[in-house]
């Protein structure tokens, strides 16, 4: 097991590091603190084929940023956000999401 600090920016994204890695059957486990639709619909088709997903996200308190940060404008801009929402929602009850976030989530997607 090891440990990064990944600034998400550039080439130093969290999917480009965890992608290799998620083959049929492994298991993800991630400390982050948001939760966003467009990175979910990148790596959406190896996460449904994982045997096990464990999502640590932020209090209650803090923002999900579920519809993504200012580098995400060209992905919200294809109106595609509602057919993802409705794919992560189904999704998530699959996941082992920690503390009152998968409810956050849900309500996020509405």
């Amino acid at each position: 097991m090891w440990m990064k600090l990944v600034q998400n920016s550039g080439v130093d994204r969290v999917i480009d590091l965890v992608q290799p890695y998620l083959k049929p059957g492994s298991q993800l486990g991630c400390v982050t603190p948001s939760f966003s639709l467009f990175a979910f619909a990148e790596l959406r088709d190896a996460l449904i084929k994982l045997e096990r997903v464990q999502l640590i996200l932020p209090p209650a308190d803090d923002a999900l940023e579920f519809m993504g940060r200012e580098g995400d404008r060209a992905n919200r801009n294809k109106i595609q956000a509602r057919g993802l929402a409705n794919q992560c929602a189904q999704w998530l009850p699959t996941a082992a999401v920690a503390g009152d976030a998968a409810r956050r989530c849900e309500n996020a997607i509405g």
